[in-house]
């Protein structure tokens, strides 16, 4: 397979006047080029050249930056040469000792994405286009990418691409399937949701919380019935969050108590702590909830229609589903603390 890039394009109606347009490209390089230097058992100057400057693999470095300080190209080259020579650095934030044994795996979910890829766009926007502004118009670049970072991700300067880390696949095309719902979700909300700056550290934080909610809640794992690697590992991160709401709820106001109270508080460190998949993204469900409860209450076009609005909106609409609906004991109370937060952004 030679550096495949796939175009498929979907025009979804679904009013007689206005239609969503979403146009979806496959980028194969850096995973495919990765697995060739493993296959050859050496990297020439020439390989890694190339490896460097593919969109993927840059955004892979770029992504890891986020978790682990002085990650660089050259440390990255050291530690793949090392890798090679059978010489794997457990303390290496590349984590090639844990990529290795997954590459097999990555190779046979990488052939079925390139004979399934007008399914794997379908099913995508099949979920998402129910809640999705019925003029979205999307031109996505999806770049698969090896390196053990976990799931996918979107990068706020960059609203056309979501990338995927194919180990943590683990061969699974359905996961990969709603995998992809989910950050697909986020370019949509690129285009209907204000970009907000860390610099405002709560509205920032409110509107991740929301963004992610969404997205959770539309690529909903929790529904899904049959069973494979990736499925059921999203089915247990949610299910141990569903267990633990209460809490989490709590913990999303702390986050936003620390960010209101403390000029010093690092926003990137709070967004770790509760948006990360270092603590299972706990937050995430948070929004989930939300969402949930809005959708219920409110419908759909009341969600789309507050994608438009200040992230607070969300959350006020929420309370006042709660105060319509006081026996659906699914609600969880916020303080009076976060109310008074809320009402004075």
């Amino acid at each position: 397979m030679k550096n495949i890039i796939c175009f498929v394009v979907f025009v979804l109606v679904l009013q007689k006047i206005e239609a969503q347009e979403i146009n979806i490209t496959y980028d194969y390089a850096s995973a495919e080029k990765l697995i060739e230097i493993f296959d050859n058992k050496k990297l020439t100057d020439k390989d890694f050249e190339e490896l460097k400057n593919l969109e993927g693999t840059r955004a892979y470095l770029k992504k890891l930056a986020t978790f682990f300080p002085n990650i660089s190209t050259e440390k990255y080259r050291e530690d793949l040469e090392a890798a090679l020579n059978g010489n794997f650095k457990e303390d290496s934030p590349y984590m090639f000792k844990r990529l290795v044994p997954l590459l097999n795996s990555a190779k046979g979910l990488l052939k079925q994405v390139s004979e399934k890829q007008n399914e794997l766009t379908q099913s995508a926007v099949s979920k998402l286009r129910a809640y999705s502004p019925n003029d979205v118009k999307i031109n996505a670049a999806v770049y698969l990418t090896l390196g053990v970072i976990g799931g996918g991700w979107t990068f706020d300067d960059n609203p056309n691409a979501f990338y995927v880390d194919l180990s943590s696949m683990k061969g699974d095309f359905l996961g990969l399937s709603y995998l992809s719902t989910h950050e697909l979700y986020h370019l949509v909300q690129y285009r209907f949701m204000k970009e907000i700056d860390k610099s405002n550290k709560i509205n920032y934080l409110l509107d991740k919380l929301i963004k992610e909610g969404m997205a959770t809640y539309v690529a909903d794992f929790s529904k899904i019935e049959a069973s494979s690697a990736y499925v059921d590992f999203s089915k247990k991160e949610y299910q141990r969050n569903f267990r633990r709401l209460e809490t989490n709820f709590a913990l999303f106001e702390n986050l936003i108590f620390q960010a209101q109270n403390d000029p010093h508080s690092d926003v990137t460190l709070l967004y770790n702590i509760g948006y990360s998949g270092m603590y299972q993204s706990p937050v995430y469900y948070v929004g989930y909830h939300i969402v949930k409860l809005l959708d219920k209450y409110l419908g759909r076009e009341a969600l789309i229609n507050l994608m438009g609005q200040p992230p607070k909106q969300f959350l006020l609409a929420y309370m006042e589903a709660q105060k319509n609906n006081g026996n659906d004991h699914e609600f969880i109370q916020f303080s009076e603390s976060m109310i008074s937060i809320l009402n004075s952004l």
